[in-house]
């Protein structure tokens, strides 16, 4: 492929690029196992809608929202910690969504491809080496920013346009954050998954008809931002 219509990629992550998103929510549920069907429930529910949400606001929510147990960041740090020891190894060896080596590697080195994930950076950077992706990636970004924060400085960084610019992802809080950064979007979802996307989103099952959505997704355009009505006291 010769001609392109972006000039550049950015790929969250699991579910993505790995088929770890169901994995890490096992993760979650698992963590909570002594608590009830109840809770295990609730943390399923929300993991599904947040993916791609930073684990110390998941941590948080669970604890405080759902558990109603103060949390201080000592703590916070600490639960973060037994999660990564029980999931880094588990993603590491997570099969690929098919199509998506095969996608980065007619891509790479003729647009920047970026990865830009809420999985803790360092973590995130230790994956990508250990599956031998690193050399794929123009940059591999995560949390503790968020992605509405990553990728405006990713675009300026490169000289890129964020209407040619092509937000890959799997959640809303991905088709969210592209919206905010005014990118395209194309949407994943698994065979079997309930599309989460807003109507008229273009989405695609993985990653072997990358290049026919991605074509359909930059021909669409970067949608408006929500804007939440502002109520009065």
């Amino acid at each position: 492929m010769t001609e392109r219509p972006f000039d550049g990629i950015v790929f969250d992550f699991d579910g993505v690029i790995l088929d770890s998103a169901t994995l890490k929510l096992d993760a979650f549920v698992d963590f909570y196992a002594d608590e009830g069907p109840a809770v295990r429930k609730a943390v399923a529910d929300y993991q599904r809608v947040n993916g791609g949400v930073s684990r110390f606001v998941k941590f948080r929510h669970f604890e405080e929202t759902l558990l109603g147990r103060p949390l201080g960041e000592e703590r916070l740090g600490a639960l973060v910690d037994r999660f990564a020891s029980l999931v880094e190894d588990r993603v590491a060896a997570a099969p690929a969504i098919p199509g998506a080596v095969e996608a980065l590697e007619r891509h790479a080195g003729h647009v920047p491809v970026f990865v830009v994930s809420a999985t803790p950076e360092d973590e995130l950077r230790r994956i990508v080496e250990r599956r031998g992706l690193a050399r794929l990636f123009t940059a591999v970004r995560g949390s503790p920013l968020t992605k509405k924060q990553i990728v405006p400085g990713l675009l300026a960084e490169h000289g890129l346009d964020p209407a040619r610019t092509l937000f890959v992802g799997d959640s809303t809080h991905d088709s969210d954050a592209a919206a905010a950064c005014g990118l395209p979007f194309l949407g994943i979802v698994a065979p079997g998954v309930e599309n989460p996307f807003p109507a008229g989103t273009v989405t695609i099952a993985d990653l072997r008809d990358f290049e026919e959505g991605a074509r359909r997704a930059m021909e669409k355009g970067a949608r408006q931002p929500t804007v939440l009505a502002k109520t009065r006291a």
